[in-house]
């Protein structure tokens, strides 16, 4: 169905519709099916290392097109499952992102924690082990404090690389940090959502664990959805509204 134009720059996220929106297509299940199945297989695949990753970037390309749908407005956001190329291409950009900043928050505090414990292992110094120690504790209070600002920060990077589809747009952290200060409202509203969704999604493993991979790519889908619907109403990016532009090749 074609994108549909609704209102941009403004407004106040509908909660209940981010899990109302899913269901309204008529396709969800055969959709789920299919997405469910790839994230299983992503998993699996993953004791393959190079399958599992290219599997992964696959749902999270589709996860991507859920977001652009959802900035143009189009009542049915979820994609067909087509162009799985360009869809893998999408993720892969997903996938360099998360590494990115991972190295960024978490390299450094680790490698510092790491360089510590082997030094104070080799000292014979009891003085200098409690130092060492002490110090080990405020690296890892900070790497919690980092990925605490991670886990707030990260969705709105993701959010401008996917609409701009360019992988550097998600390394802007000033860009990124003001499409926060803009919204914070309904960006406080889609990190809700969020978190909801990661909860709820784990009442797969009643079933089995095989249900956990279908509600997980549910999340990642209302995921999209929440962000789409952040930029959508962003003062800024969401005016003129406009329909997400097409996938272009590269990175």
């Amino acid at each position: 169905m074609a994108s549909q134009p609704g209102t941009a720059g403004g407004g106040s996220i509908d909660f209940g519709r981010a899990f109302a929106f899913y269901f309204e297509d008529p396709d969800w299940l055969k959709k789920t099916l299919i997405g469910g199945g790839l994230y299983l297989a992503g998993t699996i695949g993953l004791v393959l290392l190079l399958a599992g990753l290219l599997l992964y970037a696959m749902v999270a390309g589709y996860a991507m097109r859920v977001m652009q749908r959802a900035y143009a407005g189009d009542p049915r956001p979820l994609p067909e499952w087509e162009d799985y190329g360009g869809l893998m291409r999408d993720g892969f950009k997903l996938v360099l992102l998360s590494l990115g900043y991972a190295a960024i928050f978490f390299a450094l505090p680790a490698l510092v924690i790491v360089v510590i414990t082997v030094i104070a292992s080799a000292s014979h110094s009891d003085a200098l082990s409690g130092l060492m120690a002490l110090v080990v504790v405020l690296m890892q209070l900070l790497a919690m404090l980092l990925g605490l600002g991670y886990l707030i920060y990260a969705p709105s990077a993701v959010a401008r690389m996917t609409l701009y589809q360019r992988l550097g747009a998600g390394f802007e952290f000033k860009e990124n940090l003001a499409l926060i200060k803009r919204n914070p409202a309904n960006y406080g509203i889609a990190l809700l959502i969020i978190v909801v969704t990661h909860v709820v999604s784990q009442v797969g493993v009643i079933l089995c664990c095989v249900g956990l991979f279908a509600t997980s790519f549910w999340s990642f889908c209302v995921s999209a959805w929440v962000l789409g619907e952040v930029v959508r109403r962003d003062p800024l990016i969401g005016q003129p509204l406009a329909p997400a532009p097409a996938p272009t090749p590269g990175l």
